[in-house]
């Protein structure tokens, strides 16, 4: 689910980075800044610092560097999504409930029998989330955008017409994180690539 940059905003804001990052690392004051040893390369001398005032984090030894969700997908292993979800969880912000509907069910071709043999959830279960509106859990959501490898809002937002896929969706938000000179490098990756192509046909 794309959830929308105001509420990517409130999350970052509500999380504190140098309380985050504390909660794995330690950090001792220097001035205006933290610094600790790096959790993402080992390293005798901590070459790692957290700057309060620009809510970044960033390692002078490999170069490691972000935000407050940088640090916790790398550090966790997360996606973007996952580092949202932990981080609103943290700060006791409401993420908004996805939804599911009995069209999205009837596009994909299956019944609720055969749906929920394939997600292992049961048949009253999805009917309480079409009849009721009951929210489906965060992993049943996973399931279903897993198995059918498809765009979020196709799946769950029958009515609108999906215009990305979900790995453009996921390309989307990772953009948002980086720095222009990281968007730079981006960039000119993507003008390799398409100058490559037009040289093939």
């Amino acid at each position: 689910m794309r959830y929308s940059d105001d509420i990517i905003e409130e999350v970052r804001m509500k999380n504190d980075i140098v309380d985050v990052i504390s909660q794995y690392v330690k950090l001792t004051r220097k001035g205006s800044s933290y610094f600790g040893l790096c959790p993402f390369h080992n390293e005798k001398t901590p070459s790692f610092s957290v700057t309060p005032s620009k809510q970044m984090y960033y390692c002078f030894g490999c170069g490691a560097g972000g935000n407050v969700y940088n640090f916790i997908m790398e550090y966790e292993n997360y996606s973007f999504g996952e580092a949202l979800s932990h981080l609103a969880d943290r700060a006791g912000v409401e993420l908004p409930k996805i939804e599911y509907s009995r069209e999205a069910r009837e596009k994909a071709g299956l019944s609720r029998n055969d749906l929920g043999d394939k997600v292992f959830y049961g048949e009253r279960h999805l009917a309480d989330i079409e009849n009721i509106g009951t929210h489906p859990s965060f992993q049943l959501f996973h399931d279903l955008v897993t198995m059918f490898n498809i765009s979020v809002d196709e799946y769950f937002y029958p009515s609108k017409k999906a215009e990305k896929s979900t790995v453009r969706r996921q390309i989307d938000s990772s953009l948002d994180l980086l720095t222009d000179n990281e968007l730079k490098i981006i960039q000119a990756t993507i003008d390799g690539v398409l100058n490559s192509r037009e040289n093939k046909q």
